[in-house]
């Protein structure tokens, strides 16, 4: 049994060696494809020029504010008016929403 134990804990040892080998090789190619993390202040600012395009309300013609997670979605500054901007919607797909 003593032999048995031996090359049991052999056999441990090298496939947790391996997949903690394997495991480093990956996060070490993962880092290198990824570059440089953009700053929080980068970040932020691409945040806001997403946000403020000059997009007028079709109400009351005042500033709208793109709503996130909605695609082509606005809200009105003053009115609080919801709407989707067709131009928006164009260039993004190359159609009409009508």
């Amino acid at each position: 049994m003593d032999l048995f134990n031996i090359v049991f804990g052999i056999l441990v040892v090298t496939i947790v060696g391996f997949i903690v080998y394997t495991i480093r090789k990956a996060m070490a190619d993962v880092r290198k494809g990824l570059g440089p993390a953009p700053s929080e202040r980068t970040m932020k600012r691409a945040l806001e020029e997403m946000r403020k395009r000059d997009v007028r309300c079709p109400r009351c013609r005042e500033q709208a504010t793109m709503m996130l997670g909605t695609g082509n979605g606005y809200k009105c500054d003053s009115c609080n008016h919801e709407f989707e901007d067709v131009k928006h919607f164009q260039t993004d797909t190359g159609r009409s929403s009508s």
